[in-house]
C-alpha cells in the first residue's frame, strides 16, 4: 500500500510521499494533501519510508477522527508533523514507528523486514564517496547522460560559469545547497538577463544533482525561491506583430514569389503554422509531409525522430513540442505542396536546403545540426528593412517568432480553444487531462477542423490582399 502514495519529483529524480487528506479533516489540517519529501531515488528505499509515513498518517487522520466525535466540527485545530530522521548512509535513525495499539507491531516488524532485505541488497552500507572534481564531472556528464548533443552546447557555457565559481578541483559531491545558494547569488550579480539567470541555475542544479542522486544517494540540490521570479511571461519577451505589421511581411515577400520562392515561403508558412522556424526547416520531405486523404488534410510531422537513414538531424525544444502542424488551405492555395514537392524532386530532403544550407558542428558533444540559423539571420535583417521603410520599431519584434505570437493571438481573437492553440503551437498545456492532451497534438483532422480552418481567417485574408487575389 505503501508504493501507492510514491511520486517522484519533476526531474524525476528523488521519491515523494504524497497522501490526499480525507475530506472531513481538510480544514483541521489545513491541506488538501500531504506531501513529504523522501530523500531517495531508490525505489525501494522509498517504500520503506513511504510505509513509515503511511503509519504516521494514519495515526493522524485517526486521532482527528475522534476528537471530531467529541468537539465541534470547527472548535479546533490540529499540530501535527510527518517525520523520518536518517543517518548519513540512509537509514532511519529509529526503526520504531508508533501505530495504533494492534497494528504497532505488525507495521514495525514489516518494516524492520524490509530494512533488513535492503542491507542484504547493500543498500544501505555507508561507502566511502567518490572524488569528482569539476573538471573530471562536466566532461563525465556530457558522455554519460541522456542529454541531446544541441542541449550539451547550450550547457557548456553554464557549466563552465559553474566551474569557474566553483574551481576546479571542488568535488561536485561536496556542493551543498548552502554553496549552491552562494552559487545562486553570483548569477545574479554577474548574469544581466533575468531568464537567463534561471536557465543557470537550473542547468547548474541539474548538473550537480545527476552527481548527488546517481553516484552517493544524496538528496537533490533545489532551485526553489532561488529561481528569480518575473514580472511578465517569457513569452512577453518578443511582442507579435499586428495584422498591419503582418501584412507589410507579406507584402514585401510578394517580390520573391517567383524568383525566389525559398524566401517567399518562409516569409509566408510560419504565420500560418505557428511553429518555430527549426520546426519547419528541419522537417523531412520524405517522411515528415503526410496526405490525410481520406480527411482531406495535408499535414507536416514536427518531431525529432532519426531520417530514413537512421541519422538523428532533427532536434525539438522539447518532447512536447512533437505534433502534427495542419497545413491551412491558402498556403495550398498559393502553392506551398508544389514548393515542398519541386525541393524533393530536385534531390534535397529539407525544405530551405537550397538556399540555406545548416549549420553543422561536430565535436565532443556528438553531432549537431541547426537548420535554421543562416535563414534566422536572413529574417532579422529582412524585418529591419521593412521595418525602416514602413517607419515602426521593431526592437522588441524577430521575423519568425512574432509570427508565432500572431498566430496564437489571432486564434484567441477567433475564439479557438486554449487546448486546440497549445496543441497547435506545441507548448505545454496546464490541464489536469494531460494525457488527453498528448494524444490532441497528434490529431491533425481536429487541430484542422476546430484551429487552423476555423481560426486564421485574418491571416488568411491579409496574404489574399498581398498576392492581389480577387474578392468573393
Amino acid at each position: 500500500m505503501a508504493g501507492n502514495f510514491l511520486t517522484k519529483s519533476r526531474h524525476g529524480s528523488i521519491y515523494y510521499f504524497r497522501r490526499r487528506v480525507p475530506q472531513a479533516a481538510q480544514q483541521h489540517v489545513g491541506k488538501r494533501v500531504l506531501v513529504q519529501s523522501l530523500e531517495t531515488s531508490d525505489r525501494r528505499a522509498a517504500v520503506i519510508r513511504s510505509r513509515a509515513l503511511a503509519t504516521q498518517t494514519d495515526a493522524i487522520f485517526q486521532r482527528i477522527a475522534m476528537a471530531t466525535k467529541s468537539a465541534p466540527s470547527e472548535g479546533f485545530t490540529f499540530n501535527y508533523e510527518m517525520r523520518i530522521d536518517f543517518h548519513e548512509n540512509g537509514a532511519p535513525s529509529s526503526l520504531h514507528v508508533n501505530a495504533a495499539p494492534h497494528e504497532e507491531e505488525a507495521v514495525n516488524s514489516a518494516i524492520r523486514t524490509a530494512l533488513a532485505g535492503k542491507r542484504e541488497h547493500g543498500g544501505m552500507v555507508s561507502a566511502p564517496k567518490p572524488r569528482k572534481p569539476f573538471s573530471d564531472a562536466i566532461p563525465e556528464y556530457f558522455s554519460k547522460s541522456q542529454t541531446k548533443a544541441q542541449t550539451k552546447a547550450t550547457y557548456r557555457s553554464k557549466l563552465d560559469h559553474a566551474k569557474k565559481f566553483f574551481g576546479d578541483s571542488k568535488c561536485v559531491l561536496e556542493i551543498d545547497q548552502a554553496d549552491f545558494v552562494g552559487y545562486c547569488d553570483h548569477v545574479s550579480a554577474t548574469v544581466p538577463n533575468i531568464t537567463s539567470q534561471g536557465h543557470y541555475m537550473t542547468t547548474v542544479a541539474t548538473f550537480l544533482n545527476w552527481f548527488r542522486v546517481r553516484e552517493a544517494g544524496l538528496p537533490a540540490l533545489t532551485t526553489k525561491t532561488l529561481v528569480p521570479k518575473r514580472d511578465s511571461p517569457e513569452s512577453d519577451d518578443r511582442d507579435a506583430f499586428t495584422l498591419e505589421q503582418l501584412g507589410m511581411i507579406f507584402e514585401n515577400a510578394k517580390q520573391y514569389r517567383l524568383r525566389n520562392p525559398h524566401k517567399f515561403w518562409a516569409s509566408i508558412a510560419p504565420a500560418f503554422l505557428g511553429c518555430r522556424i527549426e520546426e519547419l526547416c528541419q522537417v523531412h520531405l520524405k517522411t515528415d509531409l503526410v496526405n490525410d486523404v481520406e480527411a482531406g488534410v495535408w499535414y507536416l510531422i514536427f518531431d525529432g525522430r532519426p531520417d530514413p537513414d537512421g541519422v538523428v538531424r532533427k532536434s525539438m525544444k522539447k518532447v512536447s513540442s512533437w505534433r502534427h502542424a495542419p497545413i491551412h488551405a491558402s498556403l495550398i492555395q498559393y502553392g506551398f505542396l508544389e514548393f515542398l514537392r519541386s525541393q524533393q524532386q530536385a534531390g534535397f530532403q529539407r525544405p530551405f536546403q537550397k538556399e540555406w544550407k545548416p549549420r553543422e558542428v561536430t565535436s565532443e558533444l556528438g553531432q549537431i545540426v541547426k537548420w535554421s540559423h543562416y535563414i534566422s539571420g536572413w529574417g532579422g535583417r529582412e524585418l529591419k528593412v521593412i521595418a525602416a521603410r514602413q517607419g515602426f520599431d521593431c526592437e522588441r519584434l524577430a521575423y519568425f517568432h512574432s509570427m508565432r505570437h500572431t498566430f496564437k493571438v489571432t486564434l484567441g481573437d477567433a475564439g479557438v480553444s486554449s487546448e486546440i492553440s497549445e496543441a497547435l503551437s506545441g507548448r505545454r498545456y496546464a490541464s489536469a487531462d494531460a494525457e488527453r492532451y498528448e494524444h490532441l497534438k497528434q490529431n491533425h483532422r481536429r487541430l484542422s477542423a476546430d484551429g487552423i480552418a476555423r481560426g486564421l481567417d485574418t491571416i488568411a485574408a491579409l496574404l489574399d490582399k498581398a498576392l492581389g487575389a480577387p474578392e468573393n
